[in-house]
């Protein structure tokens, strides 16, 4: 194990070199019942699966090599409180059957991703064999803290081949922030097995913060397309207007959308797990078929969005029908395909079918939406160069249509096809920042943006107070009376 880093990095970059060094000392080690190595820089040890012993605890007394370090059997966490130690683990018995592997890399020269990483602990890879993982229960690992001007990062080595058998270079991905164990110690929680490692930075790392963008926006979007379906029931005038059926057709589907892509993601494998895949590739081909539904409607109305549309029938029969043979072919083929198949991924199709039944849909109808959006701009903009007089007045009402259309027509996506192929970062917030706002932006533009909508709501609203007031009055009067009568 003693390699220059530079060449490793050329290697890898070139052929995938130190990914499949890794890939193949694992099948080494997997066709291996008892092994036992110490190198200076690598360590590998089998562990039998018994009802007391669930991990083990590494110390050093020389932090130079595995050369100068202890090895001692864990029971439980409790034993670790007062231990200085440099890594240690616990494996529950319900993910290993009979046995497991440990293998501990002294630093990370064979793990050469493009992006500069500072690992600060030794890289620890647990390697199961016929790995039965259990969703209730999770893999510890304590690290040793590096630096406490910096955040501890929980990550692993992610390497291999896609869902589509296409190599792919190795790269740390973030697990989840590490939580404090004790003084100078973290600890990492996981569900799954590979290697393992403690990244340090002095930033907050870009999944984090794009989890919580997408988290609080989405959050946004729940609470609005749940008072655009508030309107339509209690203010019947205003969801018998034509106008108005496609918006609560594309927010009732938008709040499926976000209650089963959370499901989704908590679902574990099995029955459950496919139906909610099943529900949530429905929906998300719905939601593009009614923004198409949009663009139609927008080019031949190009400035007053929804205006005296008729068609209402064939727009519900187009965007909740087309989903359905869309999804009964992708279940007739392979229904199996919605299951899990790693625990970080959510229940929806993979591979082949990923793209042919949703990508390639998908794309039709974004291409055909952006060729629609540019028209109605161009359109808009030789209108604004004819018109002089009240150019202000004009110019917001169309920026304002123009931002609706945006989100209305799914024009989002296109930064997430374009992450797709580019894994650019800064098109990767943009997309997570605007995506799961289009609840909300509909919100904004058709409830807060509506005199006539806000006045109906503030006349509900006040029309509840006083029946409050009353039956307050009415019971204290009650009570009263009841009081002068015992008296």
């Amino acid at each position: 194990m003693s390699f220059e880093r530079q060449p490793l990095i050329g290697s890898q970059q070139l052929l995938n070199t130190t990914d499949s060094i890794l890939d193949s000392l694992d099948d080494l080690i997997l066709k291996t019942k008892n092994i036992n190595v110490t190198e200076p820089k690598l360590f590998i040890r089998s562990i039998n699966v018994t009802d007391s012993v669930l991990g083990a605890m590494i110390t050093s007394t020389k932090n130079t090599s595995f050369n100068y370090f202890e090895i001692t059997e864990l029971t439980s966490a409790e034993q670790l409180e007062n231990k200085n130690f440099e890594i240690a683990f616990l494996v529950p018995p319900t993910f290993a059957r009979s046995h497991y592997y440990i293998t501990l890399f002294y630093n990370d020269y064979l793990f050469n991703q493009n992006e500069s990483a500072t690992v600060g602990s030794w890289i620890l890879n647990i390697l199961i064999p016929e790995s039965t993982n259990d969703a209730n229960s999770t893999i510890q690992i304590y690290f040793k803290e590096f630096d406490k001007y910096t955040q501890q990062l929980c990550q692993y080595w992610k390497y291999g081949n896609d869902e589509n058998n296409i190599a792919i270079s190795g790269r740390w991905h973030f697990d989840s922030v590490g939580k404090k164990f004790k003084e100078g110690f973290y600890i990492c929680e996981v569900n799954h097995t590979t290697h393992f490692g403690m990244l340090v930075s002095d930033t907050v790392p870009d999944n984090f913060i794009l989890d919580l963008v997408t988290i609080f926006n989405s959050i946004l979007s729940v609470i609005g397309v749940s008072v655009i379906v508030l309107t339509a029931v209690f203010f019947k005038k205003w969801r018998n207007e034509t106008s108005k059926k496609i918006v609560i057709n594309v927010s009732m589907c938008l709040l499926f959308l976000m209650v089963l892509l959370f499901i989704s993601d908590h679902a574990n494998n099995g029955p459950i797990c496919i139906l909610v895949g099943i529900l949530l590739h429905y929906m998300v081909i719905a939601q593009f078929c009614w923004s198409l539904a949009v663009s139609y409607c927008s080019y031949r109305k190009y400035y007053r969005i929804f205006n005296n549309i008729t068609r209402i029938l064939e727009f519900c029969i187009f965007s909740w029908g087309v989903p359905l043979i869309v999804v009964s072919i992708t279940s007739a083929i392979n229904v199996e395909t919605y299951n899990k198949l790693l625990p970080d991924q959510i229940c929806y199709p993979k591979g082949i079918y990923l793209k042919l039944g949703v990508c390639l849909p998908m794309g039709i109808i974004l291409t055909v939406n952006l060729i629609v959006y540019v028209a109605i701009i161009k359109n808009l903009t030789a209108t604004s160069y004819s018109i002089q007089k009240h150019v202000t007045k004009k110019s917001f009402a169309k920026q304002k249509f123009l931002i609706l259309l945006f989100f209305m027509m799914g024009m989002t996506w296109i930064f997430g096809f374009l992450v797709v192929f580019t894994d650019n970062v800064v098109l990767l917030y943009i997309f997570c920042t605007t995506a799961p706002l289009h609840g909300f932006v509909i919100f904004i533009f058709y409830i807060v943006d509506s005199t006539e909508v806000s006045t109906k709501w503030k006349h509900l609203f006040y029309t509840l107070i006083p029946r409050r007031e009353t039956q307050q009055l009415t019971s204290r009067s009650q009570s009263t009376d009841l009081t002068e009568s015992k008296i």
